[in-house]
């Protein structure tokens, strides 16, 4: 053991490539990446080995040089691997800010555990993980590691800029693969040095960055992979745990899916003869799909399966039944497989979820733009989708992280691109009535009710199902009010054709308007603070994404405390452009109120970095109208 231990050691010493020493001297660092940067990666250079179309190596040298405390993710060491897949070499190093060597990796430095989220039951990803203890900054740390694959369905993405703070002085990528095997590059926000040699049967890919200058991030800034530099890889033939297929086009890549799922929509006869006794009665399509998804959350709960091949496959309709469990992929299968026992077709549908993950490029078909299956169910007069992971959302709901974006429809011809919902700014919605009775001292007591529609419903959503508690403690951080008690409320699901919540809250606030003299100065405060920004950055960099319109409709009623009159109302204001669209009245109701009525429209889009000054003045404009205070005066 002592003998191979130190084989393995030796081996591991004299594979460590030698980086210049200048790598590992902070000072060398230009200053033109220093700016705006926590982390400064100064080689990073990642070799790809194909041999066999479902076999591959990854090879992978890195020096980072931290620069402070936000910087010390860059330095921390993971290795990913599962049960096909292997880490033959790993080790690395730790240096001062003048390169002096403070401490060399051993095995026992290392941690290896299970790498799983907490919702995940069964998987098999493990970690190789080290990070640095040490504090003076700034540091260097090296490492390098070789991972063997046994089964290829992606190579992944190679992004050699991991976010925002960080620059890049040198990144390079290599992949040699036999000329039999196809490889299909995209390059991304940046003119990468690019190179393709062949020799002796083998092709070989190299790409190179340099000098990549740290960006700071900057709110509504786009998707993470319209900013950075990316190439994405995706194999043609592949092969993963006996199953082969080829990704060159969409159908061939929902062909190999195809695969996996066509014979698991077996349910036990018990479970059909329930849902032909659930649903005989009920009159269209629409509601009997609407009471078999009822069902199928009622009988299911959410739980991640990542082993093996079960990562990419469903586990069986009838293992779902019997044990009320299953991931994305399991309840999409299980819902169909549901449908299918009443005579209803749909279409288990693979798609990227969230802002960083989604099939954002059409033409490359591959793996690594997608991580969910919905559920998408056509009929004859209406197309309805269904998120299946969630024992709570809305029947026909698929939340904005799925909307408005590709998904590839799975059938036995294979793949299709279709696009899923576009919820739209009218019909992201929030209605908000506000009652306030005022007092003379500025105190006010309050009552707020609330809608809050399709993409707004998101609001609420994550506490609709809390406690009492943890819903109180959630609106007093929530609600943009002073001195704020609140005496009591509701929250309610009341969703039917679309995703609908509603908000009462009885409270009062110490500080409603502010007492000067004989007059009261009333702020128009709506409650609920603004999900927009009141100004972006004048210095900016980036171009400007909303990536959701929606809509704000509010009346606020102010009565007025006995012995006060009106002094001054500000006058109506209305503002235009391309970012949205904003009006605002003030009224009298007699002598006794005043009511405030406002229309916010935030349209979704994509605006160059240039169109700032032209957005601010409409988001400042609205900052400043509502500073503008109504004002009350005490009768004489």
């Amino acid at each position: 053991m002592k003998t191979l231990l130190l084989t393995f050691l030796c081996t591991l010493f004299f594979s460590i490539p030698v980086f210049s020493q200048s790598s590992r001297d902070a000072a060398s660092i230009p200053d033109s990446l220093k700016k705006h940067a926590d982390a400064v990666i100064r080689e990073y250079k990642v070799t790809y080995q194909r041999t066999g179309v479902g076999s591959y190596s990854k090879e992978v040298h890195f020096v980072a040089t931290i620069l402070n405390s936000n910087g010390r993710d860059e330095a921390n060491l993971a290795v990913m691997y599962d049960k096909n897949s292997n880490v033959s070499q790993i080790g690395g190093t730790v240096y001062d800010a003048h390169g002096k060597t403070v401490k060399r990796l051993r095995n026992k430095d290392i941690r290896d555990f299970a790498y799983n989220e907490s919702y995940t039951l069964f998987g098999d990803n493990r970690v190789k993980f080290f990070r640095p203890v040490y504090k003076l900054y700034p540091y260097t740390a090296e490492y390098y590691y070789k991972v063997n694959y046994n089964d290829l369905v992606g190579f992944g993405n190679w992004v050699p800029v991991p976010g925002y703070n960080t620059s890049v002085e040198k990144a390079e990528m290599t992949f040699i693969t036999p000329d039999k095997f196809q490889l299909r590059h995209k390059e991304l926000n940046n003119d990468f040095a690019f190179s393709q040699t062949t020799e002796k049967n083998a092709v070989t890919y190299h790409w190179q960055l340099s000098g990549f200058k740290a960006l700071e991030w900057e709110r509504l800034a786009p998707d993470f992979m319209d900013v950075f530099p990316a190439v994405l890889l995706s194999p043609d033939e592949m092969s993963y745990e006996g199953s082969t297929g080829n990704f060159a086009t969409w159908k061939g890549y929902g062909a190999w899916t195809y695969q996996l799922i066509r014979d698991r929509t077996i349910l036990p006869e018990e479970t059909i003869l329930k849902l032909v006794r659930l649903t005989d009665s009920i009159p269209n399509k629409r509601d009997k799909v609407k009471a078999v998804y009822r069902y199928m959350q009622k009988k299911t709960r959410y739980v991640n399966i990542a082993l093996g091949i079960g990562g990419f496959q469903p586990l069986m309709a009838e293992d779902v039944d019997a044990k009320g469990y299953g991931d994305c992929k399991a309840l999409s299968n299980y819902t169909r497989s549901l449908l299918k026992a009443i005579g209803i077709d749909s279409y288990y549908t693979v798609i990227g979820s969230g802002d960083y993950k989604q099939i954002k490029y059409p033409d490359f078909p591959g793996a690594s733009q997608m991580n969910h299956a919905i559920l998408f169910v056509p009929l004859d007069q209406d197309t309805i989708w269904l998120e299946c992971t969630n024992q709570q959302i809305p029947f026909g709901y698929i939340s904005l992280d799925n909307a408005n974006r590709y998904a590839l429809q799975i059938s036995a011809d294979g793949g299709k691109l279709v696009r899923t919902p576009k919820y739209t700014e009218k019909e992201n919605r929030r209605d908000a009535h506000i009652q306030v009775n005022l007092q003379s001292n500025g105190a006010a007591s309050f009552q707020l009710n609330s809608k809050f529609e399709e993409g707004e419903f998101e609001d609420v959503f994550g506490v609709l199902h809390l406690s009492a508690k943890e819903q109180k403690d959630a609106l007093t951080r929530w609600l943009n009010v002073p001195g704020l008690t609140i005496q009591n409320f509701s929250m309610r699901d009341i969703s039917a054709d679309t995703a609908k919540a509603k908000l009462n809250v009885k409270g009062e606030t110490s500080r409603y308007a502010m007492p000067t003299g004989n007059r009261l100065f009333v702020a128009t405060n709506f409650l609920i603070e603004n999900s927009f920004p009141s100004h972006l950055s004048t210095n900016r960099q980036l171009d400007i994404y909303q990536r959701t319109g929606y809509t704000y409709k509010d009346t606020l009623t102010i009565n007025i405390p006995d012995g006060f009159k009106v002094e001054y109302l500000p006058a109506k204001r209305e503002l235009s452009s391309s970012f949205g669209d904003y009006e605002i009245t003030y009224g009298q109701n007699d002598n006794n109120s005043i009511e405030v009525t406002r229309k916010v429209v935030i349209h979704r889009g994509k605006y160059k970095a240039d169109d700032v000054k032209s957005i601010n003045h409409f988001l400042s404009g609205i900052a400043t109208q509502e500073r503008q205070k109504v004002v009350l005066v005490k009768k004489t």
